[in-house]
Protein backbone atom coordinates (compact mmCIF):
# COMPACT_ATOMS: atom_id res chain seq x y z
CA UNK A 1 0.00 0.00 0.00
CA UNK A 2 1.29 3.43 -0.91
CA UNK A 3 1.36 5.99 1.90
CA UNK A 4 -0.30 9.31 1.03
CA UNK A 5 2.24 12.17 0.85
CA UNK A 6 0.52 14.09 3.64
CA UNK A 7 1.09 11.16 6.03
CA UNK A 8 4.73 10.58 5.25
CA UNK A 9 7.52 11.29 7.64
CA UNK A 10 9.62 14.07 6.11
CA UNK A 11 12.82 12.07 5.82
CA UNK A 12 14.58 11.46 2.54
CA UNK A 13 18.21 10.61 2.00
CA UNK A 14 20.31 10.25 -1.09
CA UNK A 15 23.87 9.09 -0.61
CA UNK A 16 26.54 8.22 -3.12
CA UNK A 17 29.40 5.93 -2.15
CA UNK A 18 32.35 5.49 -4.46
CA UNK A 19 35.07 2.84 -4.36
CA UNK A 20 37.29 4.37 -7.02
CA UNK A 21 39.10 6.86 -4.78
CA UNK A 22 42.28 8.01 -6.51
CA UNK A 23 43.47 10.42 -3.84
CA UNK A 24 40.93 13.20 -4.27
CA UNK A 25 38.66 11.52 -1.74
CA UNK A 26 35.47 12.75 -3.40
CA UNK A 27 32.27 12.26 -1.45
CA UNK A 28 29.03 13.78 -2.68
CA UNK A 29 26.02 13.76 -0.44
CA UNK A 30 22.47 15.08 -0.39
CA UNK A 31 20.60 15.39 2.90
CA UNK A 32 16.97 16.45 3.10
CA UNK A 33 14.57 17.66 5.73
CA UNK A 34 17.21 19.64 7.56
CA UNK A 35 16.02 22.28 10.00
CA UNK A 36 17.27 25.26 11.97
CA UNK A 37 16.45 23.51 15.26
CA UNK A 38 19.81 21.85 15.85
CA UNK A 39 23.01 20.93 14.02
CA UNK A 40 23.11 17.87 11.80
CA UNK A 41 26.15 15.64 12.08
CA UNK A 42 27.36 15.04 8.52
CA UNK A 43 29.23 11.72 8.47
CA UNK A 44 31.31 11.46 5.33
CA UNK A 45 32.11 7.77 5.59
CA UNK A 46 35.84 8.11 5.14
CA UNK A 47 38.73 9.77 6.91
CA UNK A 48 40.56 12.84 5.60
CA UNK A 49 43.95 14.18 6.54
CA UNK A 50 42.62 17.67 5.85
CA UNK A 51 38.97 17.89 4.87
CA UNK A 52 37.64 20.56 2.50
CA UNK A 53 33.87 20.59 2.14
CA UNK A 54 31.38 22.93 0.45
CA UNK A 55 27.63 23.00 1.12
CA UNK A 56 24.81 24.47 -0.98
CA UNK A 57 21.21 24.76 0.18
CA UNK A 58 18.13 23.97 -1.89
CA UNK A 59 14.87 25.79 -1.11
CA UNK A 60 12.50 28.35 -2.63
CA UNK A 61 11.10 31.79 -1.92
CA UNK A 62 8.53 30.45 0.56
CA UNK A 63 11.40 29.89 3.00
CA UNK A 64 13.32 32.70 4.74
CA UNK A 65 16.94 33.41 3.78
CA UNK A 66 19.27 30.80 5.25
CA UNK A 67 22.99 30.42 5.80
CA UNK A 68 25.06 27.27 6.34
CA UNK A 69 27.20 27.16 9.49
CA UNK A 70 29.91 24.47 9.58
CA UNK A 71 31.66 23.64 12.85
CA UNK A 72 33.37 20.84 14.77
CA UNK A 73 35.21 19.67 11.65
CA UNK A 74 36.86 16.30 12.22
CA UNK A 75 38.64 13.87 9.94
CA UNK A 76 35.42 12.14 8.86
CA UNK A 77 32.54 14.46 9.80
CA UNK A 78 31.37 17.94 10.64
CA UNK A 79 28.37 19.67 12.17
CA UNK A 80 26.04 21.54 9.83
CA UNK A 81 23.72 24.19 11.26
CA UNK A 82 21.21 26.20 9.24
CA UNK A 83 20.71 29.79 10.41
CA UNK A 84 17.82 32.13 9.59
CA UNK A 85 18.90 35.51 8.27
CA UNK A 86 15.74 37.49 8.96
CA UNK A 87 15.98 37.98 12.72
CA UNK A 88 13.33 35.36 13.53
CA UNK A 89 13.93 32.37 15.78
CA UNK A 90 10.94 30.37 14.50
CA UNK A 91 12.21 26.96 13.37
CA UNK A 92 12.43 26.23 9.65
CA UNK A 93 12.42 22.68 8.30
CA UNK A 94 12.27 20.81 5.01
CA UNK A 95 15.58 22.17 3.67
CA UNK A 96 17.88 20.09 1.47
CA UNK A 97 21.66 20.41 1.53
CA UNK A 98 24.01 19.36 -1.27
CA UNK A 99 27.49 18.55 0.01
CA UNK A 100 30.83 17.83 -1.59
CA UNK A 101 33.94 16.78 0.30
CA UNK A 102 37.52 16.27 -0.90
CA UNK A 103 41.00 15.99 0.52
CA UNK A 104 42.92 19.25 0.69
CA UNK A 105 45.59 19.16 -2.01
CA UNK A 106 46.62 19.88 -5.59
CA UNK A 107 45.43 17.55 -8.36
CA UNK A 108 46.37 17.06 -12.01
CA UNK A 109 45.02 15.23 -15.02
CA UNK A 110 47.79 12.66 -15.22
CA UNK A 111 47.68 11.39 -11.65
CA UNK A 112 44.16 12.22 -10.56
CA UNK A 113 42.10 12.68 -13.70
CA UNK A 114 41.26 16.31 -12.92
CA UNK A 115 42.97 19.70 -12.70
CA UNK A 116 41.85 20.96 -9.32
CA UNK A 117 42.99 22.28 -5.96
CA UNK A 118 41.33 22.24 -2.56
CA UNK A 119 42.64 24.74 -0.02
CA UNK A 120 41.96 26.01 3.50
CA UNK A 121 43.13 29.29 5.02
CA UNK A 122 42.22 31.73 7.79
CA UNK A 123 40.03 34.60 6.65
CA UNK A 124 40.86 37.79 8.54
CA UNK A 125 38.78 40.20 6.43
CA UNK A 126 35.00 40.55 6.54
CA UNK A 127 33.27 42.36 3.68
CA UNK A 128 29.83 43.97 3.83
CA UNK A 129 27.34 46.11 1.90
CA UNK A 130 28.80 49.40 3.14
CA UNK A 131 31.13 49.38 0.10
CA UNK A 132 33.76 47.20 1.78
CA UNK A 133 34.36 44.48 -0.79
CA UNK A 134 37.94 43.28 -0.76
CA UNK A 135 38.41 39.61 0.03
CA UNK A 136 41.95 38.33 0.38
CA UNK A 137 44.41 37.66 -2.41
CA UNK A 138 45.25 34.01 -2.96
CA UNK A 139 47.76 32.31 -5.25
CA UNK A 140 46.62 29.48 -7.49
CA UNK A 141 48.46 26.20 -6.93
CA UNK A 142 47.71 25.10 -10.50
CA UNK A 143 47.49 27.10 -13.70
CA UNK A 144 43.96 27.58 -15.06
CA UNK A 145 42.46 28.99 -18.22
CA UNK A 146 38.91 29.39 -16.87
CA UNK A 147 38.86 28.75 -13.11
CA UNK A 148 35.66 27.82 -11.30
CA UNK A 149 35.86 28.66 -7.58
CA UNK A 150 33.52 27.21 -4.96
CA UNK A 151 33.86 27.76 -1.24
CA UNK A 152 32.55 27.46 2.29
CA UNK A 153 33.21 28.84 5.76
CA UNK A 154 34.44 25.78 7.65
CA UNK A 155 34.34 27.23 11.13
CA UNK A 156 31.81 29.10 13.26
CA UNK A 157 33.98 31.15 15.58
CA UNK A 158 31.48 33.97 15.53
CA UNK A 159 27.85 33.34 16.54
CA UNK A 160 26.71 35.52 13.64
CA UNK A 161 26.72 34.32 10.07
CA UNK A 162 28.95 35.08 7.10
CA UNK A 163 29.07 33.73 3.54
CA UNK A 164 31.81 32.79 1.07
CA UNK A 165 32.44 34.85 -2.06
CA UNK A 166 35.19 35.14 -4.70
CA UNK A 167 36.36 37.64 -7.33
CA UNK A 168 39.41 38.67 -9.33
CA UNK A 169 40.06 41.59 -6.98
CA UNK A 170 37.35 43.73 -8.53
CA UNK A 171 34.05 43.13 -6.74
CA UNK A 172 31.98 42.64 -9.90
CA UNK A 173 34.41 40.39 -11.82
CA UNK A 174 34.76 36.62 -11.29
CA UNK A 175 38.14 35.04 -10.55
CA UNK A 176 40.38 35.09 -13.61
CA UNK A 177 43.29 32.96 -14.74
CA UNK A 178 45.72 35.44 -13.21
CA UNK A 179 43.89 36.77 -10.14
CA UNK A 180 41.99 35.16 -7.28
CA UNK A 181 40.47 36.85 -4.26
CA UNK A 182 38.30 34.93 -1.80
CA UNK A 183 36.70 35.85 1.46
CA UNK A 184 33.61 36.10 3.62
CA UNK A 185 30.89 38.75 3.65
CA UNK A 186 27.85 39.67 5.76
CA UNK A 187 25.84 41.51 3.08
CA UNK A 188 23.45 43.98 4.76
CA UNK A 189 23.76 42.71 8.31
CA UNK A 190 23.72 45.77 10.55
CA UNK A 191 26.43 44.15 12.70
CA UNK A 192 29.39 43.72 10.36
CA UNK A 193 32.24 42.78 12.70
CA UNK A 194 33.21 39.10 12.65
CA UNK A 195 35.85 36.83 14.12
CA UNK A 196 38.46 35.20 11.92
CA UNK A 197 37.14 32.06 10.25
CA UNK A 198 38.52 29.09 8.33
CA UNK A 199 37.57 29.13 4.66
CA UNK A 200 37.77 26.08 2.46
CA UNK A 201 37.62 26.48 -1.29
CA UNK A 202 37.91 24.36 -4.41
CA UNK A 203 39.25 25.58 -7.75
CA UNK A 204 38.59 23.45 -10.82
CA UNK A 205 39.09 24.09 -14.51
CA UNK A 206 35.89 24.85 -16.42
CA UNK A 207 34.57 21.85 -18.32
CA UNK A 208 33.52 18.29 -17.71
CA UNK A 209 35.30 15.14 -16.68
CA UNK A 210 35.54 12.42 -14.07
CA UNK A 211 36.59 12.60 -10.43
CA UNK A 212 36.95 9.28 -8.62
CA UNK A 213 34.74 7.68 -11.22
CA UNK A 214 31.91 10.22 -10.98
CA UNK A 215 31.07 12.56 -13.85
CA UNK A 216 31.02 16.30 -13.29
CA UNK A 217 30.38 19.52 -15.18
CA UNK A 218 31.73 22.86 -13.90
CA UNK A 219 31.47 26.45 -15.15
CA UNK A 220 30.79 30.06 -14.25
CA UNK A 221 27.33 30.82 -15.54
CA UNK A 222 26.15 33.91 -17.38
CA UNK A 223 25.21 37.17 -15.64
CA UNK A 224 21.49 36.33 -15.48
CA UNK A 225 20.63 35.12 -11.98
CA UNK A 226 18.35 37.41 -9.95
CA UNK A 227 16.74 37.41 -6.53
CA UNK A 228 14.02 35.54 -4.67
CA UNK A 229 11.60 38.45 -5.13
CA UNK A 230 12.21 38.68 -8.86
CA UNK A 231 11.09 35.69 -10.94
CA UNK A 232 13.02 32.57 -9.92
CA UNK A 233 14.12 30.04 -10.86
CA UNK A 234 16.89 31.13 -13.21
CA UNK A 235 18.17 28.34 -15.38
CA UNK A 236 21.66 27.52 -16.58
CA UNK A 237 21.73 25.04 -19.45
CA UNK A 238 24.03 22.05 -19.01
CA UNK A 239 25.55 19.94 -21.74
CA UNK A 240 23.30 16.94 -21.19
CA UNK A 241 26.34 14.67 -21.15
CA UNK A 242 26.09 13.75 -17.46
CA UNK A 243 24.59 10.26 -17.02
CA UNK A 244 22.61 11.58 -14.02
CA UNK A 245 22.34 14.62 -11.76
CA UNK A 246 22.95 13.81 -8.09
CA UNK A 247 24.51 16.83 -6.37
CA UNK A 248 25.21 20.47 -7.29
CA UNK A 249 27.33 23.10 -5.55
CA UNK A 250 26.98 26.83 -6.27
CA UNK A 251 29.00 29.85 -5.11
CA UNK A 252 29.20 33.58 -5.76
CA UNK A 253 31.43 34.43 -8.70
CA UNK A 254 31.87 38.13 -7.88
CA UNK A 255 29.02 40.29 -6.54
CA UNK A 256 27.31 42.97 -8.63
CA UNK A 257 24.50 43.88 -6.26
CA UNK A 258 25.19 46.58 -3.69
CA UNK A 259 23.32 44.62 -1.02
CA UNK A 260 25.46 41.53 -1.32
CA UNK A 261 24.02 38.04 -1.58
CA UNK A 262 24.69 34.42 -2.42
CA UNK A 263 23.27 31.73 -4.74
CA UNK A 264 21.02 28.84 -3.74
CA UNK A 265 19.63 25.85 -5.60
CA UNK A 266 15.99 26.64 -6.33
CA UNK A 267 12.87 24.54 -6.34
CA UNK A 268 11.84 20.93 -5.90
CA UNK A 269 14.07 19.56 -8.67
CA UNK A 270 16.93 22.02 -9.18
CA UNK A 271 19.25 19.77 -11.20
CA UNK A 272 18.93 17.52 -14.23
CA UNK A 273 21.60 16.47 -16.74
CA UNK A 274 20.49 19.37 -18.94
CA UNK A 275 19.67 22.20 -16.51
CA UNK A 276 20.57 23.83 -13.21
CA UNK A 277 17.99 26.03 -11.46
CA UNK A 278 19.24 28.73 -9.08
CA UNK A 279 18.31 32.03 -7.46
CA UNK A 280 20.22 34.76 -5.65
CA UNK A 281 19.45 35.22 -1.96
CA UNK A 282 19.68 38.25 0.36
CA UNK A 283 19.50 38.63 4.11
CA UNK A 284 16.61 40.54 5.72
CA UNK A 285 18.30 42.34 8.58
CA UNK A 286 18.20 45.85 7.05
CA UNK A 287 15.09 45.41 4.90
CA UNK A 288 12.77 42.58 3.96
CA UNK A 289 12.89 42.77 0.16
CA UNK A 290 14.82 40.03 -1.63
CA UNK A 291 15.08 41.51 -5.11
CA UNK A 292 18.52 41.43 -6.61
CA UNK A 293 20.30 42.52 -9.76
CA UNK A 294 21.77 40.02 -12.22
CA UNK A 295 24.67 37.91 -10.98
CA UNK A 296 27.02 35.20 -12.21
CA UNK A 297 27.13 31.91 -10.33
CA UNK A 298 29.95 29.39 -10.21
CA UNK A 299 28.72 25.79 -10.19
CA UNK A 300 29.70 22.16 -10.34
CA UNK A 301 27.17 19.38 -10.95
CA UNK A 302 27.96 15.74 -10.19
CA UNK A 303 26.08 12.79 -11.58
CA UNK A 304 26.52 9.31 -12.90
CA UNK A 305 29.22 6.73 -12.37
CA UNK A 306 31.27 6.07 -15.49
CA UNK A 307 34.29 4.21 -14.14
CA UNK A 308 37.57 5.06 -12.48
CA UNK A 309 39.56 8.07 -13.67
CA UNK A 310 42.81 6.84 -12.09
CA UNK A 311 44.12 4.02 -9.93
CA UNK A 312 41.74 2.72 -7.29
CA UNK A 313 42.61 2.64 -3.61
CA UNK A 314 40.85 0.82 -0.78
CA UNK A 315 37.12 1.34 -0.50
CA UNK A 316 36.01 3.30 2.57
CA UNK A 317 33.22 2.37 4.93
CA UNK A 318 30.30 4.75 5.05
CA UNK A 319 28.02 5.66 7.93
CA UNK A 320 25.34 8.29 7.46
CA UNK A 321 23.43 9.53 10.50
CA UNK A 322 20.24 10.78 8.91
CA UNK A 323 18.82 11.79 12.25
CA UNK A 324 19.60 10.87 15.86
CA UNK A 325 17.55 7.70 15.36
CA UNK A 326 18.36 6.59 11.82
CA UNK A 327 21.60 5.02 10.65
CA UNK A 328 22.62 4.03 7.15
CA UNK A 329 25.84 2.10 6.71
CA UNK A 330 27.82 0.85 3.75
CA UNK A 331 30.84 -1.36 4.22
CA UNK A 332 33.16 -3.29 1.98
CA UNK A 333 35.29 -6.36 2.50
CA UNK A 334 37.52 -7.26 -0.42
CA UNK A 335 35.15 -7.62 -3.38
CA UNK A 336 31.84 -7.50 -1.54
CA UNK A 337 29.75 -4.65 -0.27
CA UNK A 338 26.95 -4.64 2.28
CA UNK A 339 24.33 -1.99 2.93
CA UNK A 340 22.61 -1.79 6.30
CA UNK A 341 19.62 0.42 7.04
CA UNK A 342 18.35 0.87 10.59
CA UNK A 343 15.47 3.11 11.58
CA UNK A 344 13.04 3.45 14.46
CA UNK A 345 9.66 1.76 14.65
CA UNK A 346 6.92 2.02 17.23
CA UNK A 347 5.97 -1.26 19.00
CA UNK A 348 2.33 -0.77 18.01
CA UNK A 349 3.32 -0.71 14.35
CA UNK A 350 2.88 2.97 13.66
CA UNK A 351 6.52 3.81 13.13
CA UNK A 352 8.59 3.89 9.98
CA UNK A 353 8.31 1.77 6.92
CA UNK A 354 9.90 1.79 3.51
CA UNK A 355 7.55 3.59 1.14
CA UNK A 356 6.64 1.94 -2.15
CA UNK A 357 10.22 0.89 -2.81
CA UNK A 358 13.73 1.27 -1.58
CA UNK A 359 15.83 1.80 -4.67
CA UNK A 360 19.33 0.44 -4.51
CA UNK A 361 21.47 0.62 -7.59
CA UNK A 362 24.96 -0.81 -7.79
CA UNK A 363 27.04 0.11 -10.82
CA UNK A 364 28.93 -3.16 -11.29
CA UNK A 365 29.09 -5.97 -13.79
CA UNK A 366 26.92 -8.08 -11.48
CA UNK A 367 24.01 -5.85 -10.52
CA UNK A 368 21.57 -8.75 -10.57
CA UNK A 369 23.52 -10.55 -7.83
CA UNK A 370 23.05 -7.80 -5.24
CA UNK A 371 20.41 -9.25 -2.94
CA UNK A 372 18.38 -8.39 0.15
CA UNK A 373 19.62 -10.88 2.75
CA UNK A 374 17.97 -9.62 5.93
CA UNK A 375 14.72 -7.87 6.79
CA UNK A 376 13.61 -7.74 10.40
CA UNK A 377 11.81 -5.57 12.93
CA UNK A 378 13.07 -5.65 16.50
CA UNK A 379 10.41 -4.35 18.88
CA UNK A 380 11.99 -5.77 22.01
CA UNK A 381 15.01 -3.50 22.04
CA UNK A 382 15.11 -0.35 24.12
CA UNK A 383 14.94 1.58 20.84
CA UNK A 384 12.93 -0.60 18.43
CA UNK A 385 14.39 -0.70 14.94
CA UNK A 386 13.75 -1.99 11.47
CA UNK A 387 16.79 -3.49 9.78
CA UNK A 388 17.31 -4.08 6.08
CA UNK A 389 20.57 -5.48 4.73
CA UNK A 390 21.79 -6.14 1.21
CA UNK A 391 24.99 -7.80 0.09
CA UNK A 392 26.60 -8.42 -3.26
CA UNK A 393 29.77 -8.22 -5.33
CA UNK A 394 31.27 -4.87 -6.18
CA UNK A 395 34.01 -4.37 -8.71
CA UNK A 396 36.87 -1.87 -8.80
CA UNK A 397 34.60 0.41 -10.82
CA UNK A 398 31.67 0.10 -8.44
CA UNK A 399 29.61 2.75 -6.75
CA UNK A 400 26.61 2.35 -4.48
CA UNK A 401 23.75 4.80 -4.86
CA UNK A 402 20.58 4.54 -2.88
CA UNK A 403 17.58 6.63 -1.98
CA UNK A 404 15.44 5.94 1.05
CA UNK A 405 12.08 7.52 1.78
CA UNK A 406 10.39 6.82 5.09
CA UNK A 407 6.83 7.24 6.28
CA UNK A 408 4.32 6.00 8.81
CA UNK A 409 2.95 2.52 8.41
CA UNK A 410 -0.60 2.87 7.08
CA UNK A 411 -3.34 1.77 9.42
CA UNK A 412 -5.62 0.51 6.68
Amino acid sequence: MSVPPEKRFPINVIFVWDVTDNGVGLVILQLSNLSTDAPTIVNLGRSYNSLVSVVSLNYDRTQPPLATRVSNVQSDRFDLQLQRLDGSSTPVSGITAHIVAVEEGVYNLTDHGVKMEAVKFTSTVTDDASANWFGQSRTYLNSYTSPVVLGQLMSSNNPRWSIFWASNGSRSSPPSASSLYVGKHVAEDTIATRANETIGYIVIEKGSGIIDGISYEAAVGSDTVRGMDNAPPYTYSLSGNLPAADVAIVSSAAIDGNNGGWPVLYGASPITPTALQVAYEEDQFKDIERKHTKEQVAYIVFGGFVGPSAARTAAPAVTVAVSPAILIQLDAAEDRVALLFMGPVEPEGLGYRILESLDLEIWTDHTDRFQLIERKVDTNAESPTVTLRWEGPIESSGRAFFSIELGPIPTE
